[in-house]
């Protein structure tokens, strides 16, 4: 990450409260219809502890959302992006016939925290192994995603989420802004509902096959497209990165040009530290390697640089 990213705050601790989507999923059955109704394999989760990051796609392999799957004793909870609660827990229910399964939106009565850095001691935070879920009070715990080093997500009923904010600061957190965590986010190359999945893509196309994705599960709803896309290496884009200098932003959609023709589009872009424009863009494949390219769009033009994120190293 930059310098002006999240790299070195994140050492001395850093903590953050977002807005979030959450079900929470009962029943018999609640475990094997998830399974069969998105691209991990879940079946883990039949035992409280275990988390799982998934994806729900169209039967075209089109994202309807990526989310995090943690089993406790009292439920499968399904951790959407922000606002998009309602349209999983539809899309749920439309496959629901005879399952023994209830969905109940809770998204309005709880708020995401995100903590970098050592999680144990004063805040009450535990320590949470990867593919681990802990239930701690009224909200549930899993480890963050690798890129971001050592912390924990989690999702907190709003009557607790201040005071584990507060123990956090006490205990020599810094409370991190939503601009700070966009600039963390884009840096490590994350896609997020708002940019890079806001419209129809494939998780593939967003590197999120090894994190969200099992080849091995059997069917699920869009696996033929998702199997199909990855046997035949018929992969025509991909999420990358760009690097350039600070005296513009670059337009959402602005055009990504190598040699003068276009070969993607910019999907996030902001300015972070050391003197430059940081973002992520969708590019044809084989031109998503490292390359100097220019960004256009229709409020000006910059000269980028293509580079690979810590997101799909890890």
């Amino acid at each position: 990450m930059s310098d002006g990213g999240s790299g070195n705050r994140r050492q001395g601790g850093r903590v953050a409260s977002v807005e979030c989507g959450l079900l929470k999923v009962t029943g018999r059955d609640a475990v094997d219809l998830l399974h069969r109704l998105s691209t991990n394999d879940l079946r883990p989760l039949a035992e409280p502890g275990n988390a799982a990051a998934t994806v729900f796609v169209t039967p075209h392999g089109k994202m309807l959302d990526w989310c995090f799957a943690m089993r406790t004793a009292a439920a499968l909870w399904l951790e959407t992006s922000p606002g998009r609660a309602a349209r999983v827990q539809e899309w749920i229910g439309r496959y629901t016939i005879l399952e023994d399964v209830r969905v109940e939106d809770l998204s309005a009565a709880y708020r995401h925290l995100v903590v970098r850095g050592p999680t144990a001691g004063a805040t009450g935070i535990p320590e949470v192994p990867a593919g681990k879920a802990v239930a701690v009070g009224g909200g549930v715990w899993r480890r963050s995603l690798e890129v971001y080093g050592a912390g924990a997500d989690g999702v907190v009923p709003v009557a607790d989420a201040a005071a584990v904010l507060a123990r956090a600061v006490a205990s020599g957190a810094t409370q991190a802004s939503p601009a700070e965590l966009e600039i963390e986010r884009i840096d490590a190359g994350v896609p997020s509902p708002f940019a890079e999945f806001a419209g129809e893509i494939n998780p593939l196309e967003l590197r999120l096959g090894p994190v969200a994705v099992s080849f091995t599960k059997g069917c699920y709803v869009g696996q033929e497209v998702i199997s199909r896309i990855d046997s035949y290496d018929k992969l025509a884009r991909v999420l990358t990165g760009f690097a350039a200098p600070a005296s513009s932003v670059p337009g959402v959609a602005a055009d990504v040009l190598l040699g003068g023709q276009p070969v993607g589009k910019v999907t996030s872009a902001v300015k972070g530290g050391a003197g430059r424009v940081t973002g992520l863009a969708v590019v044809r494949r084989e031109r998503a390697a490292a390359a100097e390219v220019e960004l256009v769009w229709a409020g000006g033009r910059t000269p980028a640089r293509l580079e690979e994120r810590g997101f799909w190293k890890t």
